[in-house]
C-alpha cells in the first residue's frame, strides 16, 4: 500500500467522522426542549458583554433589541467592546444616552494574540453583574432573551448556560454547515 492510499483511507475516515458529527448535533440542537419559563420578574443583576470589531452594520440592531428586553432596565448593563475597529461601531455606541451602555475602546491597547477572549476578560472584570452573558455584535434577540436566561439560572442554579443561535439569512448547504459550527 502507497502512502497516497494511507492519506486516501485516512482523509476518508475523517470525513466520515466529521459527517457523523454534524448529524449528531444537527440531532442535539432539533431535540432541545424549550425553557417554558420566559417571562419572570427575575432578581440577577445581569452583565451583557459584547464584543464587536467593524460592526457599524449591526450594532445599533444588537443594542436596541438588548434594550427592548422585558427584564427590569435596572438589574442589567451593557458593556460592548470596541475591538480596534477600523469603521463607525465606537461612534454608534457612544451616540446612546442610556446609562446602561458603556463602551470599552481597545484602541491603543495592544493585546498578544486571542484579541476577543483577552477583549471579554477585560470586560468581565469591568462588570458589576451576577450572570456575566455574552453575545456578538452581529446577533438579534427577542424580547424574552433576558428573562428567559436568567428565569433558567435562578431556576436551575446553573453555572453556565449555552443557547444556540439561530441564522435566518442561510441561502445554502454551506452557509447551513456554517450556521452549525
Amino acid at each position: 500500500m502507497e502512502a497516497t492510499d494511507v492519506i486516501k483511507i485516512i482523509a476518508a475516515l475523517l470525513t466520515v467522522c466529521y459527517v457523523y458529527t454534524v448529524l449528531k448535533f444537527l440531532k442535539g440542537w432539533n431535540n432541545l426542549v424549550d425553557h417554558q419559563d420566559a417571562i419572570v420578574l427575575g432578581n440577577t443583576k445581569v452583565s451583557v458583554i459584547i464584543a464587536a470589531r467593524n460592526e457599524e452594520k449591526n450594532i445599533k440592531r444588537t443594542l436596541d433589541a438588548i434594550l427592548g428586553q422585558n427584564y427590569d432596565p435596572g438589574l442589567y448593563e451593557v458593556i460592548v467592546i470596541n475591538d480596534h475597529s477600523t469603521d463607525d461601531t465606537a461612534a454608534i455606541v457612544n451616540r446612546y444616552q442610556d446609562k446602561r451602555i458603556q463602551l470599552i475602546d481597545l484602541e491603543g491597547i495592544i493585546i498578544e494574540n486571542s484579541y476577543k477572549k483577552a477583549a471579554i476578560q477585560l470586560a468581565i472584570g469591568k462588570a458589576s453583574g451576577t450572570l456575566i452573558i455574552t453575545t456578538d455584535a452581529d446577533c438579534t434577540m427577542g424580547k424574552n432573551w433576558l428573562s428567559t436566561i436568567v428565569s433558567l439560572y435562578e431556576k436551575e442554579d446553573l453555572v453556565m448556560i449555552s443557547s444556540p443561535v439561530a441564522y435566518y439569512e442561510e441561502k445554502g448547504i454551506f452557509e447551513r454547515l456554517q450556521s452549525l459550527e
